[in-house]
């Protein structure tokens, strides 16, 4: 996405979406005797567990509400 494009509501969900797409279709495509991509799959839920912890941090140190879904599912308060 270009930098203008992160301005944009719409372009930023097409942006998600895309990228969502492709890593389903990656998981869904992963052969249980592939262990090169097994291994990058997994450094991709570690990667993004890392963003959701810095999210949270984030909505934590500027007073956000922190989506219900969120507290659910990592116990937050």
């Amino acid at each position: 996405m270009s930098a203008a494009e992160t301005r944009e509501r719409d372009a930023v969900r097409a942006g998600l979406s895309r990228s969502a797409e492709g890593v389903q279709d990656a998981i869904g495509d992963l052969d249980s005797d592939d262990d090169v991509r097994w291994r990058l799959s997994l450094r991709l839920l570690e990667h993004e567990a890392a963003h959701q912890g810095q999210l949270i941090r984030y909505l934590y140190a500027l007073r956000l509400p922190i989506p219900g879904s969120w507290k659910d599912r990592y116990a937050l308060d």
